[in-house]
């Protein structure tokens, strides 16, 4: 599960700090706008032929993408930074700026967006999908132009994957799902027939009694891109939230149906919001599914997601040469690792100074619990390289809720 952990805002010299945070393995990316950019300067326009709109100069007209440590766009390349106790690490970053994207959203009659002939305005509500597998969101500000034909013009965006949201003068919503590529214009109709999937999620063992718990979310990462959908942490409907924190209002079932929509493909199925559940199998009905994965077509779908409660947790110490094996790699292995339709997920650690490693909210299940000295440095991710270490293993059976020491003596790399 992926969380932004920690923000903050650059000073007038561009400099920032993340403090007080809890030691692990962490990403970071940033997020900026030109301060020339000729999209800030635009002013909110009216309809008004009469009244010509001010144009953007192409010279200006750039933005910045979401940028990962240590320059990357794609966040698969970002450099992982393993933090400890007590330390202090600098990341410089170099923002390149590209040309900015254009979205063009055609009004439409079903929005209320023409009545008695005349244009009413609408205005999109825009999220970027930026972290792939994230629990969060980034609500984008948007600049917005309005013409006489009731077009809107948004402009400078960044490249990525957005869901937005289109609110109609009669209360009516529209809601898509649109990539959008450096320097491109894209015309977005309301009213062409969506060609994403809709997908209604229905928990089985999810008790509704604490009305005061967080719901469970749930997210969708594409298998090709990695990418991840957008949360469905709303209750009734429009899967994931809008500007800000999901709302729920009180006493609602955080087990209640949900729906989302996504663009048909293979995704992975990953919860979050309740460390404490795992998934336990999914039935699917107008999809396919398998394991922790499923197949989605276009149309409607409905996805039954069965689910326990009781994570596990593994901790011990690692020895290597009768010594504290420090920054090793410590995995927890599924038995069923090469079993398509296993729910188990591979776990890792590094050990700290003395050692010591915590595993924690792991599905129950059997294991095998492997610590590699300098183990970051080999291909672990390999299933070739990795079964070496795992005749070497310890063997671990978790129940449900279960707290396990288990020392072990790391393998060489």
């Amino acid at each position: 599960m992926i969380r932004a952990r920690s923000t903050t805002r650059t000073d007038d010299r561009g400099m920032y700090e993340l403090t007080n945070i809890a030691p692990g393995a962490y990403r970071i990316l940033v997020q900026a706008q030109p301060w020339y950019a000729a999209y800030q300067a635009r002013r909110p326009s009216s309809p008004n032929p009469a009244t010509p709109e001010p144009s953007l100069d192409p010279s200006l007209d750039f933005t910045y993408p979401v940028t990962w440590f240590p320059g990357v766009d794609d966040p698969t390349l970002a450099e992982t930074i393993s933090l400890h106790a007590g330390d202090t690490r600098q990341a410089d970053f170099h923002l390149t700026p590209v040309p900015s994207v254009h979205l063009r959203i055609l009004p439409s009659p079903a929005l209320g967006n023409t009545q008695n002939g005349r244009s009413v305005p609408f205005f999109p509500m825009m999220v970027q999908q930026i972290i792939p597998g994230s629990a969060g969101q980034n609500f984008t500000p948007v600049s917005t132009q309005t013409d006489a034909q009731g077009q809107v013009d948004v402009d400078g965006l960044a490249p990525g994957t957005y869901r937005i949201r289109l609110s109609g003068g009669n209360q009516q919503n529209a809601s898509s799902i649109v990539e959008l590529t450096a320097g491109s214009v894209r015309t977005l109709d309301p009213a062409s027939p969506s060609a994403e999937t809709k997908v209604t999620l229905h928990f089985d063992g999810v008790s509704g009694s604490d009305s005061e718990s967080r719901p469970v979310e749930i997210n969708l990462i594409d298998t090709d891109t990695g990418r991840g959908s957008f949360p469905s942490n709303s209750a009734g409907g429009g899967g994931g939230n809008f500007g800000g924190r999901g709302r729920r209002d009180r006493g609602a079932d955080p087990g209640a149906d949900r729906t989302m929509e996504v663009p048909p493909g293979r995704y992975e199925v990953v919860l979050q919001g309740k460390p404490e559940l795992y998934l336990t199998g999914i039935t699917a009905k107008g999809a396919e599914a398998a394991g922790r994965y499923v197949t989605l077509p276009g149309g409607a779908s409905t996805l039954t997601l069965h689910l326990a409660s009781g994570r596990a947790t593994v901790t011990g110490v690692a020895v290597f040469q009768d010594k504290p094996s420090v920054g090793a790699l410590a995995l927890l292995v599924p038995t069923t690792i090469d079993d398509p339709n296993s729910l188990r997920i591979l776990r890792r650690d590094q050990t700290n100074s003395d050692g010591s490693f915590d595993l924690a909210d792991v599905i129950p299940g059997q294991y095998i619990l492997v610590v590699i000295d300098h183990g970051w440095e080999i291909n672990w991710s390999d299933p070739s390289t990795l079964r070496r270490y795992l005749t070497q293993g310890v063997p671990v059976d978790l129940a449900s809720g279960a707290n396990v020491k288990q020392n072990v003596s790391a393998q060489a790399p």
